[in-house]
């Protein structure tokens, strides 16, 4: 009898061990695929994405459309170079939509936007001190939040000596829309009242998490070709 119920127990192993695993973990193997593919996709995009000439970050109560970050790069690749000499000018925009505290009405409101916004925030002080972005975008509130960590770089040490063009907010930042720059498509798209700044020197860094010093010196050239431009007399 046992050696009957042995038997049976290898005839289910070896004609309908893969029938009896679907029928009882159909969803566990769906999703556990699902995931694969999505690591198999990050995976491809991360070697096959060229390594960006310009990195951007961009924090607001605001979303960038794609219409208005396609248009954006077009223009920053019209004013960079190939800094990396990889033969490609490539642009690199990261988008972090922060809500301000004083949006929400009610209490079940703040309560949501202080939620959304700790979250945010955290990635944006991550982003600041370890991210790969080097020139920002800044609303007032979260500009005033990189200058107070002390990350970003003073205007006089990445820009040509001379006059600063445009309208500075301080040592730190110009007004976006007082540059000539921002006439140009997917400029003129965002708020004319974000602040253009850039991060600091990796050298600067006790730990070096952020950018890599190469990459820091194409950027800093891109941000003096975004202030340095002139719109066409």
């Amino acid at each position: 009898m046992k050696a009957k119920e042995a038997g049976e127990k290898l005839s289910i192993l070896e004609k309908g061990w893969w029938e009896n695993l679907w029928y009882y973990h159909k969803w566990l193997i769906i999703l556990g695929g699902i995931i694969v593919l999505f690591v198999v996709i990050a995976v491809v995009q991360m070697f096959s994405k060229p390594d960006a000439d310009v990195d951007l970050m961009f924090v607001g109560p605001w979303y960038l459309s794609s219409e208005n970050k396609d248009e954006l790069e077009e223009s920053i690749r019209s004013i960079a170079e190939d800094y990396n000499g990889d033969g490609e000018k490539a642009v690199d925009i990261l988008e972090l939509t922060l809500k301000s505290l004083t949006m929400g009405e009610g209490s079940d409101q703040k309560t949501m936007y202080y939620d959304e916004y700790n979250s945010a925030m955290q990635r944006f002080q991550t982003e600041l001190r370890a991210g790969d972005s080097v020139i920002y975008f800044l609303h007032k509130e979260f500009y005033e939040t990189a200058r107070d960590a002390g990350v970003l770089a003073p205007l006089s040490e990445v820009l040509p000596a001379g006059d600063l063009p445009g309208e500075a907010v301080d040592a730190y930042g110009l007004v976006l829309g007082s540059l000539d720059v921002y006439g140009l498509p997917g400029f003129s798209r965002m708020p004319a009242d974000l602040i253009l700044c850039m991060r600091r020197s990796p050298e600067s860094d006790a730990l070096q998490l952020g950018p890599k010093l190469e990459a820091w010196s194409g950027n800093k050239q891109a941000f003096a070709g975004m202030v340095g431009y002139r719109a066409p007399a």
